[in-house]
Parts: C-alpha cells; structure tokens; sequence
C-alpha cells in the first residue's frame, strides 16, 4: 500500500555530499557563515523548480512507486513576499504533481551516471490514473570506485531541460513536503531536492 513520508523544510539542507547524498550540516546547524543559511528560505520555496528525486550513494535494485508530491501544513493567512494579503487565498496542502491523472501536471525525464562514464540504468514511466514508476539499478562508476547516480526530474532549465518548463505553486507558507509512495525493494538511497538555491554546488535536498 501507499504510504505518506513526510519531509519537513526543516530537514532540507543545501549542504550535503554530491557524491553519496550524505548530510555535512543541518539545516538549523550554526556552522554556515554569518549571514547566510543552509535552510530552504521563502523566496527557494516561492519557486522550487527544480524538484529532482534521486537513487544515489548506494549501489542496488530500487523500485519507487510515487502517486503524489505535495506541500503540507499551509497557512491561509499569509503575506506574499510582495507584501500582499492572501487570506483564506492558500489551501492548507498545495499539490506539486499527482501522477494519478489522466495527464501529468509536469514533463519529467531521467539522467543516470553514463553522462560521467558510470554504468547506472533507470526508467521513468507512468501508468496512468495509478501513479509512477522510479526503478533501476545503481552500480559503481568504474573511474571514481563510488556508487553513482539516477535521477528523475522535473522543472530543469538548460541543456538539460526537455519540453515546456515546469511550473510550480508558491508554497511559502508550508511547512512540509508529503510523497505519497511505496517501494517493492529495500533500497536505502533516496533523496529529494528542490529549488536552485545552493552551497557549493547543492540543491536544497534530503
């Protein structure tokens, strides 16, 4: 059966390792220079783009079943970051994507490690009015002797970005990401992430 997992914004960090999706600080750790924070702020979330889902850091069969992505926890009540009111404007849970459509809210598209020489496969399909299906292979990426990498994603933009960009709701004034999901397989090596805010290189993820 599906689950719900939630992810508090509070447990996103921008610094993590790109290797093995590892964790180096905390969102509420002190230890990022003054002025500046690891921790997903309003303008990151008034904007996610892009949400990218990986298997990385661990080499393995994974099969992720998603039905949706959505922010939880939203505050009717607000101000925009422009200063407007948006009284009772805000449902209390904003959906990002729902793979149980007829049509999918976004286009998303896979990259797997080969782009760095690595031996990882994936797909992406979805069956529609169910939900998607995240399944492959992770193996070692024979020139650095690590686990690589698979990514499924949405909203890119560059070279990388395939089709008309996505667009995502403000949800500034959540508190949380909910994943409606299930997975056949036990796999230790997913991570989410969102927003072009960054340290050193990093999405906000976890």
């Amino acid at each position: 059966e599906y689950v719900n997992v939630e992810l508090p914004f509070g447990s996103f960090t921008s610094e993590w390792d790109a290797g093995s999706g590892s964790e180096i600080a905390a969102c509420q750790d002190d230890s990022h220079d003054e002025g500046s924070s690891n921790c997903p702020d309003d303008k990151t979330k008034a904007d996610p783009r892009p949400i990218m889902v990986y298997a990385k850091g661990k080499t393995g069969t994974y099969d992720l079943r998603i039905k949706t992505i959505t922010a939880y926890d939203c505050d009717p009540n607000y101000k925009a970051l422009d200063g407007d009111s948006n009284e009772d404007d805000t449902p209390d849970v904003i959906t990002l994507e729902d793979f149980s459509l007829p049509r999918t809210i976004n286009k998303w598209q896979t990259m797997d490690d080969p782009v760095m020489g690595g031996k990882s496969h994936s797909t992406f399909s979805i069956e529609r009015g169910v939900g998607a299906l995240f399944e492959g292979q992770c193996e070692i990426v024979p020139k650095l002797g690590t686990p690589g990498f698979i990514t499924a994603s949405t909203g890119k933009s560059g070279r990388f970005a395939k089709g008309i960009p996505a667009a995502f709701p403000d949800i500034s004034t959540c508190d949380r990401i909910l994943i409606e999901t299930k997975s056949w397989t036990d796999y230790g090596g997913y991570y989410l992430s969102f927003g072009t805010d960054r340290a050193e290189g990093m999405r906000h993820g976890r």
